[in-house]
């Protein structure tokens, strides 16, 4: 079996290890920074983003000028000269008021339909008097 007591020599080799494994990857990491290609896809991103940015910038110049732009413009205006001449809140208002009275007329007869049959079962069953 073997012995379970660490030893500094096994204490020791493993620091060495550690230490080996950080100037590897530190190693490896300069190596990775400083290849060509790693410079190369920076230069590539780095176009990418600028040309991105331009277009950006050109598409936001040419918006403003745009037929989808000026029908935006145009229906915004409009919906704006509704509300302000109360053309919209009469809309509104009507439409408001027939969904209530629809609600109100269902409630009714719902509410008279379930009176009725109530009335019909509070009434003693027809005998042959009744008849």
């Amino acid at each position: 079996m073997a012995d379970q007591n660490p030893t500094p020599e096994r204490n020791s080799d493993i620091a060495a290890e550690f230490v080996e494994l950080g100037r590897n990857i530190k190693n490896a990491l300069q190596t990775a920074w400083s290849s060509e290609d790693r410079k190369k896809l920076q230069s590539e991103i780095e176009k990418g983003l600028k040309e991105a940015g331009e277009a950006l910038k050109q598409a936001s110049n040419d918006l403003p000028h745009s037929q989808a732009a000026q029908t935006l413009k145009a229906d915004a205006e409009d919906f704006q000269k509704r509300v302000q001449s109360g053309e919209l809140e009469a809309k509104v208002r009507a439409e408001v008021l027939a969904v209530i009275q629809m609600a109100n007329e269902q409630l009714k007869k719902a509410f008279s339909s379930g009176a009725s049959s109530e009335e019909r079962s509070a009434q003693p069953p027809a005998g042959p008097e009744d008849k």
